[in-house]
This record gives structure tokens, C-alpha cells and sequence, in this order.
């Protein structure tokens, strides 16, 4: 009988995706993707097994391949900041911090490219700014996307701005030369 009640009770565990929504973060990233925003950069390291950070040259290897198509760059700063220089191909869904209400990326966004077999990687301002991290997290920990089809680009705009002028676009993109 106690086999039984024990079955079904990790069978609704895994119904209601509560065993793969825990993520175990690496040290320096236990604070992120919290109610409150943080102002600490982040470590330039990956954030959980499986949940990556890219580098700038990887960006532009994305953004340049001939697949370029299966990867999705996602801006999660306010549209104010995106009109001024972003991604070239990218799209903006602002994102704060977990179950901040201006938050305008949701799992049903995300699902939307990853369910077509696409990689998300999300970036805002560099290493300070967590918005993508806190929404890579987000993603991967909290709504169950697979972490191998979630990418953190923590350098973001500035950074792929210095490697690779023609990948961004914008009004005031020349702040980031």
C-alpha cells in the first residue's frame, strides 16, 4: 500500500513538472531571478548545468551561420532601450525579474519558438544587467524549457557591438563602439 500511495505521489510530481522545475544553481548565481532586482554584475560563467552563457564571438557564429534561422535572440530590456540599438533580427520582450509586473515575456512566448525546435538566447546590457539572466533562468528553471534550447548572451548589445558592428542596429548604436 505505501508502494502505491509513494507512485502516485511522484507521478503528480511529475504531471505538475514540479521535479524539473528545481534547478540548482552554480555559485554566484544563487541570487538571481528573485522578486527584487539585484545590482551585482554576474558571474561570467554558466548559471546551472545545462543553462549556458555565450560569449560574443558565439553570438556573431549564431547570427552569421548558415542556420542562422534555428536561433531566436530575445532583447528583455524596455522598448525605449531596444529602439536605441539591438540585435539586428531580434525581437523585445521585456524582462525584469521573476513575477515583476512589467514583465512582458511569458513561458507561451518562449514556447512559441522553442516547440519549432529553435534555440532562444536572450541579452540585454552586459554582465550588470540581469534581465537575460533572470529570464534564461526564468525559462529554463521555472518553465520547464529544455536549458539546451535556452542561451544566456550576458555581454549583450555592447558586447557584440565591439566584435561586430553589423550585427546591431539602431538609432545610438555607436555608444557601444
Amino acid at each position: 500500500m505505501k508502494v502505491f500511495i509513494f507512485s502516485i505521489f511522484i507521478t503528480a510530481l511529475f504531471s505538475c513538472n514540479m521535479l524539473e522545475a528545481a534547478c540548482v544553481m552554480n555559485p554566484g548565481f544563487e541570487s538571481f531571478n528573485k522578486d527584487t532586482f539585484q545590482g551585482d554584475a554576474a558571474p561570467k560563467s554558466d548559471p546551472s548545468a545545462g543553462l549556458n552563457l555565450i560569449s560574443p564571438a558565439k553570438a556573431k557564429e549564431y547570427l552569421t551561420a548558415a542556420d542562422k534561422d534555428k536561433y531566436v535572440f530575445i532583447d528583455t530590456r524596455p522598448d525605449s532601450f531596444f529602439k536605441q540599438c539591438q540585435i539586428k533580427g531580434a525581437v523585445n520582450h521585456a524582462f525584469q525579474a521573476k513575477n515583476d509586473k512589467g514583465n512582458l515575456l511569458t513561458a507561451e512566448i518562449v514556447k512559441q519558438y522553442t516547440d519549432k525546435g529553435k534555440i532562444v538566447v536572450f541579452y540585454c546590457n552586459a554582465l550588470k544587467c540581469h534581465r537575460s539572466l533572470n529570464a534564461a533562468i526564468q525559462t529554463a528553471c521555472e518553465w520547464n524549457i529544455p536549458a539546451s534550447q535556452v542561451k544566456w548572451f550576458g555581454e549583450g548589445v555592447p558586447g557584440l557591438a565591439k566584435l561586430y558592428k553589423r550585427g546591431v542596429a539602431g538609432t545610438n548604436c555607436e555608444q557601444f563602439y
